[in-house]
């Protein structure tokens, strides 16, 4: 009992100094644990963004921009990979579907991503979620185009419409009466993606 006495006379001579103790030690918890949860958060966000997918390849380089360029659309890629490796990748018995992805190209300042059907049949997000169309369908000729539900709504985009992009992702808007391959759009601007 007098030993405990005594420590406690020693913190009560010392509460300055215990004080700030028990301040730093409960604010160093606190920030061990906001950060546990802050990458829990991340990891369930990056999870989230694409479901069932075991692989993303690309040109060598950091696999950081790879995913960030290929599912956020954020930055660029280092590199392209060649289309005759896409073939070798998309063709190998181990491989059961892929989607390319290729950007560059803009539309008043929103990035364009060239793909194909497989997008559309195989793309999901949070475990089973899919993408459909509200309204429209998928791309079925090779100048056709889908814009998205806010892209669409902004830029007040209808179904068939005439559209021309802008090369090497410039964000210069051209208007369909310029020079430059003509795109039609086949998803009209209240469409979005809905929970399959």
């Amino acid at each position: 009992m007098t030993l405990l006495r005594l420590a406690f006379k020693s913190l009560r001579a010392r509460s300055l100094s215990t004080t700030l103790t028990i301040f730093s030690i409960g604010l160093s918890v606190m920030l061990l644990v906001g950060v546990d949860r802050l990458r829990e958060a991340a990891q369930v966000g990056f999870s989230g963004t694409l479901s069932r997918t075991d692989l993303i390849v690309g040109a060598r380089g950091g696999g950081l921009p790879l995913l960030l360029s290929s599912i956020f659309h954020i930055g660029n890629a280092s590199n392209s990979i060649s289309w005759d490796t896409y073939q070798h990748f998309a063709r190998h018995p181990a491989v059961a579907w892929t989607i390319p992805i290729s950007m560059g190209d803009s539309y008043h300042g929103y990035r364009v991503v060239a793909t194909d059907d497989n997008f559309y049949a195989h793309y999901q997000y949070r475990r089973d979620k899919s993408l459909s169309f509200a309204q429209g369908h998928a791309p079925e000729a090779i100048f056709d185009v889908v814009i998205g539900a806010e892209v669409g709504e902004r830029l007040h985009d209808h179904m068939g419409q005439q559209i021309v992009l802008a090369h090497d992702g410039s964000i210069s808007v051209r208007s369909s009466h310029e020079e430059g391959t003509r795109f039609c759009v086949v998803l009209p601007r209240r469409a979005r993606a809905i929970h399959g």
